[in-house]
């Protein structure tokens, strides 16, 4: 055999050995113990927190019910609206600066412009991070003060958390030399994100129009020490987070067209 043919043998093999991949880790995507989750996860049961250690009595559900029930939006569609991004709590590979510089600058464009396409709102801004205290960090009552502060009547809060996948090949247990992890495909990560959202009346603290996006990015079959993890999860949460503008502006859209096409929202009797 000359050394051509062992050369595309060993080539053939390599690239036999890289198509039969297996998930190696699995972390997807969630809310748990999150900021965000914790954020409306509190004012669902006022005063009382998400983490109970003992089941709600019949008097104290009863109650709950009663409030949420009784709330109403002051709006059928809010008229000006400012928009908060909640900071990620999640694991993240995003390690610079610029890069969470670039993916904001890049996504709250993309949301503002969404939504002001609708043609349903009078304005559209961000809440000012100035109006916000506790580094961001702030519960959602003292978030509707902010808006209000902002004369804005809707909120709408989103955020992003990601996950990923890492997939190896037989190729993967060479990697216990150094040239290994550097020369040989033996890895494939997939980042995940999923983005929430949801829209608050800030005078009424009524909570509507929850929708979610989920994205994905693959990197192609690589050696570990080629795998660029941040790219691939600033990617994925670009996505996620646009995919997420589009569906928050359609329902919005609806919602004004339901209601009366001619205005950016009609009021209604709030709860007394």
């Amino acid at each position: 055999m000359t050394f051509k043919q062992m050369a595309g043998l060993a080539g053939t093999l390599v690239l036999a050995l890289a198509a039969s991949g297996c998930i190696v880790t699995a972390m997807p995507p969630s809310y748990e113990k999150t900021y965000f989750g914790a954020l409306i996860a509190t004012e669902t049961l006022r005063g009382a927190q998400p983490d109970r250690t003992k089941p709600m009595s019949e008097q104290e559900a009863q109650e709950e019910v009663n409030r949420l029930t009784a709330l109403k939006p002051s709006r059928a569609v809010p008229s000006r609206v400012v928009l908060y991004e909640v900071p990620s709590t999640g694991p993240t590979w995003i390690t610079s600066a610029q890069k969470w510089l670039e993916l904001r600058q890049a996504t709250s464009q993309a949301m503002k412009k969404a939504l002001e396409d609708t043609k349903v709102f009078e304005s559209v801004e961000f809440l000012p991070d100035t109006f916000v205290p506790g580094g961001g960090f702030a519960d959602l009552r003292t978030l509707r003060v902010a808006a209000a502060r902002a004369q804005a009547d809707g909120l709408l809060l989103y955020s992003t958390e990601t996950g990923r996948e890492l997939k190896g090949n037989p190729l993967m247990v060479l990697y216990i030399t150094i040239i290994g992890a550097v020369i040989l495909p033996g890895s494939q990560e997939t980042s995940m994100a999923l983005s929430k959202a949801v829209v608050v009346d800030v005078p009424t603290g009524y909570v509507s129009v929850y929708p979610e996006a989920y994205a994905k990015r693959t990197s192609a079959w690589l050696p570990a020490a080629w795998l660029n993890r941040q790219n691939l999860e600033f990617q994925a949460r670009k996505q996620a987070i646009e995919t997420l503008a589009s569906e928050v502006a359609e329902r919005f859209g609806a919602q004004a067209g339901a209601v009366e096409p001619s205005r950016p929202g009609r009021a209604v009797e709030p709860p007394r």
